[in-house]
């Protein structure tokens, strides 16, 4: 949308060289994504082999670098020669971050690979099955180096802070939006979930679900997406539906395919009312992914202009697990008001 150019990238499963890790069942491993057909575009790989290329024109024009580090830092791991163009540079950096699973002298176990081209023929490597408790010998990263039921690390880390600025562990507490007092503090324990918006002007908590069809964000641009909406439980096709229990939808007022907008303390989205017994009373609910103006021609309503739906973070405000850090960033986090419009 912003963009004063836009650089054709190979497509990733056949036309570049990348690799994929990741865990599942207790086992992980790596996949190996190669070129198997000849481009039929004029495409280069976004990662690698377009900022080799960006390199190669600094250094014409006297800043060499950017260059320098990719051909001394980023050598072929079994030749240990430097990349003479973009493609070579993409192949080299694939080894480099997966030589611990081809190279057989760096070999941490799983799949028996003999090198680089044993690799790319079988294309995956899987590690040994993991072993429960195979890291408890080693010790905890916990004060008492155990598990703790009672978190002795916990209290130590609260402690220290509440002291650095002259107040109590209680009151650390109260200003993270926590519940827990004393000792409970420290000991498995149920928590209130924290809302924001007044129960009495915003009576609905707001949660939000994802569809089966999601591939996170990235699928709101497929036909195929909106056609197959309705495959989710109480959902439509080619709309963005708020869910409401119909015993909810009685007292508002509000029909079935009614124009409502939802109001949370920092935002409102407007939608049509899906009543659907599958969502609890003093809930209402809607899918993430939608709301986009400008994603491209299907998932905006009129591209660069007009959203198709609404988004789900608009309604959000913006908060944080005080003591872990973590994003509180998916529905349950506010209270909303449902208007028939």
């Amino acid at each position: 949308m912003y963009a004063d150019i836009v650089l054709p990238a190979a497509f990733h499963a056949y036309e570049r060289w990348a690799f994929l890790p990741s865990k599942g069942g207790g086992v992980a491993y790596a996949s190996i994504e190669q070129p198997v057909v000849k481009s039929l575009w004029d495409v280069r790989i976004d990662e690698t082999e377009i900022p080799y290329m960006l390199a190669e024109k600094l250094k014409a024009k006297g800043f060499s670098n950017l260059l320098d580090y990719y051909q001394n830092e980023c050598k072929d791991p079994e030749t240990k020669k430097s990349a003479t163009n973009g493609l070579e540079f993409s192949e080299y950096v694939t080894k480099i971050m997966t030589q611990k699973y081809w190279d057989p002298k760096k070999s941490k176990g799983g799949t028996k690979l003999k090198g680089w081209k044993d690799y790319l023929e079988v294309g995956i490597w899987q590690s040994d099955p993991y072993k429960v408790h195979t890291h408890w010998e080693k010790g905890w990263k916990t004060k008492t180096k155990k598990f703790e039921f009672y978190s002795e690390t916990l209290k130590e880390a609260l402690g220290k802070h509440a002291k650095k600025h002259k107040t109590t562990i209680d009151n650390v507490l109260e200003v993270c939006n926590y519940t827990a007092r004393g000792e409970q503090a420290f000991i498995p324990h149920f928590e209130e979930p924290f809302r924001h918006g007044d129960s009495a002007e915003f009576p609905y908590i707001f949660q939000e679900y994802r569809s089966r069809l999601n591939r996170e964000g990235r699928s709101q641009n497929l036909a195929s997406y909106h056609e197959f909406k309705k495959v989710d439980p109480g959902d439509a096709s080619w709309d963005d539906v708020i869910k409401i229990n119909p015993k909810d939808a009685v007292a508002l007022g509000i029909k079935q395919g009614d124009k409502v907008r939802l109001t949370s303390p920092i935002a409102s989205i407007e939608g049509n009312a899906q009543l659907y017994e599958g969502i609890r009373p003093g809930t209402v609910s809607k899918c993430y992914g939608q709301g986009h103006w400008a994603y491209g021609r299907i998932a905006s309503l009129e591209f660069g202009k007009t959203a198709r739906g609404g988004s789900n973070n608009h309604l959000m405000p913006a908060d944080y697990d005080r003591l872990s850090g973590s994003t509180a960033r998916h529905g349950g986090v506010t209270r909303v008001k449902i208007v028939k419009l």
